[in-house]
């Protein structure tokens, strides 16, 4: 019974670093294709890595912002500014993780938020709405409150 148990740890250990590198190949050719300026086929390399990364925010946010990127410098800046705020609505993006991007354009970032803010609030309340756990999301302190003057 034991050794079943170990051949069966084994194998899942196995799967899942399969499935790891994977994501880690395809996340890496989206990167070597965005910096070789071939934005539209970095699109959907990052869109195959989201599909790994299915139940991990935190990482899918870091390629929406990838996304949000290439379609900027492909010109398309509504569709940036579309993924930008879908990086709020359906993941969690705060204030805070706009401050800090080092990934998508200052400029058009700065201008994007601009145009956002007025709807930050709302975006973050459908986040929050749409989570299983709110009160484990609440408890590790993911939230920000700005008391109305």
């Amino acid at each position: 019974m034991k050794s079943k148990y170990l051949l069966l740890s084994f194998l899942l250990m196995l799967f899942w670093n399969s499935f790891s590198s994977e994501y880690n190949e395809v996340l890496l050719k989206a990167n070597r294709l965005k910096s070789g300026a071939q934005y539209t086929r970095a699109i959907r390399y990052y869109n195959k890595a989201i599909k790994f990364e299915k139940n991990n925010d935190e990482a899918i946010k870091e390629i929406y912002f990838h996304i949000a990127d290439c379609y900027f410098k492909l010109g398309r800046e509504v569709m940036a500014y579309k993924v930008l705020t879908a990086t709020v609505y359906k993941l969690g993006a705060t204030k805070v993780d706009f401050e800090n991007n080092s990934i998508v354009d200052k400029e058009f970032l700065k201008a994007s938020w601009i145009k956002m803010e007025p709807k930050y609030n709302r975006f973050r309340q459908r986040y929050i709405a749409s989570l299983d756990g709110i009160d484990d999301y609440l408890a590790d302190g993911n939230y920000v409150l700005n008391p109305k003057q």
